[in-house]
């Protein structure tokens, strides 16, 4: 319960630290900013953390497993993209063709495939999280793989692989795929961490971060080695781990449980005014239509679903 509750905490926190990240993008200050960036990644490698410790004994992951967490993406993320698509579909008809075409990539999860709706680039990480789930799946069918990213060597050399891969490919699904299944078969080292050990490794990470912005670290970035992406997952495990032992004995706060219930529609929402309105107006009109979707996908397209054989 308390670790539970720990994560409850860790997502109101990363649905802040997404918001304002935007923010400063638009505003010019995204760079010195990187931190906030380890909120995306903490909101990806929170279900595998998790998943990794119920996982005990590598149980095999099938087609139900799949399908429930479409079913749970999907709760919010189809209302969302709808909503998105007949607004624009209504008040810019001249451009329908093009909205259909991105909306028919985007509801099957194919966001990078497509051109995005408008205000809609962030949905990348949607399918990024439809893609680890899969990978999961796959992984824990094929034995050798739980072996490889368990053993520290061949871990290291995939690693160094993808650090390679980053020249050719600049996209962001493999490094964040590899942290995944690393942090899912590595789950109980994890959680077996001394806090003295977590400090000290956050530490280092912060200390090498902030000496990279002084040597054009947006630049650096770019170059196809993907150094931030490294960073930011490695900092988002010790953030997982150190929220753990921190919160364990934390009690119930009803904002913070209601922030974090509604953390993914926030995160669906917040990028279509975050960048072109006032901090108070933005925020204030996202959480309003956050509750709103939350209401939608529960009380209309959670009945749709539970109906289905399929997922249920």
């Amino acid at each position: 319960m308390n670790k539970i509750y720990s994560f409850t905490i860790l997502r109101a926190l990363c649905m802040v630290q997404i918001f304002l990240i935007h923010y400063f993008a638009g505003i010019g200050l995204r760079e010195q900013m990187w931190l906030f960036s380890t909120a995306v990644p903490v909101f990806l490698l929170m279900s595998a953390y998790l998943y990794g410790l119920k996982n005990e004994d590598d149980i095999i992951l099938g087609h139900l497993f799949l399908f429930k967490r479409i079913k749970t993406l999907s709760l919010k993320y189809y209302p969302f993209v709808l909503s998105v698509f007949i607004y624009y579909a209504i008040t810019d008809v001249a451009h329908i063709v093009e909205y259909a075409k991105s909306v028919g990539g985007e509801l099957v999860y194919l966001t990078k495939f497509v051109k995005p709706l408008p205000g809609c680039g962030h949905l990348w990480f949607m399918e990024t999280l439809l893609f680890c789930y899969i990978s999961m799946v796959i992984s824990s069918r094929v034995k050798f793989v739980g072996k490889w990213f368990r053993s520290g060597i061949l871990s290291i050399l995939l690693l160094i692989f993808l650090i390679c891969m980053g020249f050719l490919y600049r996209g962001a699904d493999f490094v964040y795929i590899y942290f995944y299944l690393w942090t899912y078969y590595n789950a109980r080292k994890i959680n077996q961490l001394s806090s003295r050990l977590i400090i000290y490794i956050s530490s280092v990470i912060l200390v090498i971060g902030y000496f990279l912005l002084s040597l054009n670290y947006h630049e650096t970035f770019r170059m196809g080695i993907y150094i931030e992406y490294f960073q930011t997952c490695v900092m988002a495990i010790l953030i997982i781990k150190l929220f753990t032992m921190l919160f364990k004995n934390s009690t119930n706060i009803a904002i913070i449980t209601w922030m974090s219930s509604i953390s993914m529609e926030f995160y669906l929402i917040h990028h279509l005014f975050v960048f072109t309105n006032p901090i108070y107006i933005s925020i204030t009109v996202t959480l309003v239509l956050s509750v709103m979707l939350n209401f939608l996908s529960q009380k209309f397209i959670n009945p749709i679903f539970s109906k289905s054989k399929i997922v249920s």
